[in-house]
C-alpha cells in the first residue's frame, strides 16, 4: 500500500471494533463529577468532587475508594503526573491550582494564579507545569517551574481558554482558545516564551488532545448549527490536515491508546470516532448522562452528573499491519445541519 492509497482510507477499510463491555462502577457520592485522570500506570483514578471541595483516590482495579483530599476551591479540573496530582479550583477572587499526592492522599500546596478558568497540563516528568486561563485582557499560558514556583507569561490572542496540552518531548505547548464566533490552537515553544503558530478553527473550541508523538493535534469544537466537530492539526507545519463534522453537542473526548479512536462525551452516551477515517464507528451508553471520561491502556472511564463512575473495557481495533495508525485521513466531510 503506498502512503497515498494509505491517506485516503475508507470506512470499509477499517474493521468495527468490538462492543465495549461494562466492568463495573463506583458511587463515588460528591456530587457532580466535573473531571478525572488516571495515573499512568493505571492503578489510580482521581475526580473531582464539586460539591466537597476535594479529590476522590479511587483504586482503578476494584474500583473502590481510597480516600479524599481536600483542595482550596471548588475542583473542575485534575492532571496527573507520576504521584503527584494538579487540580484547578475556582474560588470568590481568582483560580487557583493545588497540588496533592495522591499516594499518600495528603494537600501539598495551592498555587493562586491571576487567571480564571484553568487549563492545566504537567511536562514529561512533572518539573514544569502548564497553566493557561483568562486573565484581564486576554487569554494567556503561565509556564511553572514547580519546585521554585516562578512563572513567565505568554499572551494569547483570545478570550478564553479551552485545553492545554503538552507534547511528549517537552518542546512544545498546544493551546486551544476561542472567542464566541471561533477558536484557535496556538503553538507555543515553552523554553523560548513565545508563540511559534497559529491555527484557526472552524468553531469555538471545547477540548484538545495530542497524538503519542505529539505531531498531531485533535481539536474538538461545537458549532451553534453545525454541532460538533474534530480537526487534526499538523503541529510542525500548523495547518488543518482534516475536518470532520460528526453533528451531536460534543463537550468533551480522550484518545484510546493505541491513537485509533477518540471517545467523545456527548449529551447522553459516549460516542467513538475513529481518526483514520474521521467517521463515528460506534456509540456507548453510560445509563447516566456523561460529563468526563479518560483512557488508561484498554480501558475507558466515564464520570458522569450523578457522581458515578463506570468502567467499560475496549478492545484494541484490528487494523492491517502495513497501515500506519499515526498516518491521516486528508478527506473533509460534508457540513449538515444538527
Amino acid at each position: 500500500m503506498t502512503m497515498a492509497q494509505a491517506l485516503m482510507l475508507t470506512a470499509a477499510d477499517v474493521r468495527p471494533i468490538a462492543e465495549a463491555r461494562r466492568l463495573g462502577a463506583i458511587d463515588v457520592q460528591h456530587g457532580p463529577i466535573g473531571d478525572l485522570a488516571v495515573s499512568a500506570d493505571g492503578s489510580t483514578i482521581l475526580t473531582t468532587n464539586s460539591a466537597a471541595d476535594s479529590v476522590s483516590v479511587l483504586d482503578a482495579g476494584s474500583l473502590t475508594l481510597d480516600g479524599l483530599v481536600p483542595v482550596l476551591g471548588d475542583p473542575y479540573a485534575v492532571v496527573m503526573a507520576g504521584d503527584r496530582a494538579f487540580v484547578a479550583a475556582a474560588s470568590v477572587t481568582c483560580d487557583a491550582v493545588s497540588a496533592v499526592d495522591s499516594s499518600a492522599m495528603d494537600f501539598l500546596a495551592s498555587l493562586p494564579l491571576d487567571l480564571n478558568h484553568l487549563s492545566v497540563a504537567p511536562s514529561h516528568g512533572g518539573r514544569r507545569l502548564l497553566v493557561a486561563g483568562t486573565g484581564h485582557e486576554c487569554a494567556e499560558l503561565a509556564i511553572i517551574d514547580v519546585e521554585s514556583g516562578r512563572a513567565n507569561r505568554v499572551f494569547l490572542d483570545a478570550d478564553t481558554v479551552d485545553a492545554v496540552r503538552v507534547a511528549p518531548n517537552g518542546r512544545l505547548v498546544d493551546v486551544a482558545a476561542s472567542d464566541a464566533d471561533n477558536g484557535c490552537v496556538f503553538v507555543v515553544d515553552p523554553a523560548k516564551g513565545r508563540v511559534v503558530g497559529a491555527v484557526p478553527t472552524a468553531s469555538p473550541i471545547r477540548d484538545l488532545e495530542l497524538s503519542r508523538d505529539g505531531s498531531v493535534a485533535y481539536a474538538l469544537g461545537c458549532d451553534p448549527e453545525y454541532g460538533g466537530v474534530v480537526e487534526t492539526i499538523d503541529t510542525t507545519a500548523h495547518r488543518v490536515l482534516a475536518t470532520a463534522w460528526i453533528g451531536g453537542f460534543p463537550t468533551q473526548f480522550a484518545l484510546g491508546a493505541d491513537g485509533t479512536r477518540m471517545y467523545l462525551v456527548d449529551v447522553d452516551h459516549v460516542a467513538v470516532w475513529c481518526t483514520i477515517t474521521n467517521e463515528i464507528v460506534d456509540t456507548i451508553t453510560v445509563g447516566a448522562l456523561p460529563s468526563c471520561v479518560a483512557v488508561s491502556h484498554d480501558t475507558l472511564y466515564v464520570a458522569d452528573y450523578s457522581g458515578t463512575v463506570t468502567a467499560f473495557e475496549v478492545p484494541l481495533p484490528s487494523f492491517d499491519d502495513v497501515i500506519d495508525v499515526e498516518t491521516l485521513a486528508l478527506t473533509a466531510r460534508e457540513l449538515e445541519p444538527v
